[in-house]
């Protein structure tokens, strides 16, 4: 018996970005990308915005200083997502939660869609001295993560037989992950000649997870 199961996938972009400089006080950058995917939010665009800030403070206030070479202040707040297909393989262990029983015969007859939503919030400070040999970063964020996973059914078991039918779905799940807290970096140049330097990295941050 042979049997004849197709699916329709599709998906569109679009994309605009726009960058304003003036001098070289600050800059201000704009992005925005809007996804289309039908087996999402029923063909609805998800709209992901960025935008970007950096003000030289040094250009407006030291201009003439020989220690202090760099001082900007910098932030930014944006949205990006991705959606994939998981393997079948995959779905029995992902979705061992879903009131849904899917057995190892049945398995190759569902699929997922998957999607991770991440939005973050970040403003810090960077200074430099003595031609940047010396740098120093601290900045603050506050990110979120949301991943939905929507499982479909491709077919039924009739009479101990599985026969393909349209392409069903049974249930969504969604995850959010929240994270916030401070980072500090810091940069030394030691020796020129060895280009030996040293470097100093950490953090501090609080994560939840929403079910």
């Amino acid at each position: 018996q042979l049997h004849n199961y197709s699916n329709k996938w599709g998906h569109d972009d679009l994309y605009l970005n726009a960058t304003y400089e003036f001098r070289n006080y600050f800059s201000i950058n704009g992005l925005i990308r809007a996804d289309n995917t039908p087996e999402f939010d029923k063909g609805k665009f998800m709209l992901y915005p960025a935008i970007s800030l950096n003000v030289n403070l040094r250009e407006m206030l030291l201009p003439k200083s020989d220690i202090i070479s760099t001082l900007c202040l910098e932030a930014g707040y944006g949205r990006s997502g991705k959606e994939e297909n998981t393997s079948a393989g995959f779905l029995t262990d992902f979705v061992s939660e879903v009131q849904y029983p899917i057995s190892k015969e049945a398995e190759p007859y569902h699929d997922g869609l998957f999607r991770l939503a991440t939005g973050e919030l970040n403003a810090g400070v960077r200074i430099g001295f003595i031609s940047d040999r010396v740098l120093i970063g601290l900045k603050y964020y506050n990110r979120n993560n949301e991943d939905t996973f929507n499982l479909y059914s491709t077919g039924a078991i009739n009479n101990g037989i599985w026969n393909y039918t349209e392409r069903r779905l049974i249930q969504t799940r969604t995850d959010k992950i929240l994270n916030a807290g401070y980072e500090i970096d810091f940069n030394a140049e030691i020796d020129d000649e060895t280009l030996s330097e040293a470097e100093f990295e950490a953090y501090h941050g609080k994560t939840a997870v929403l079910r």
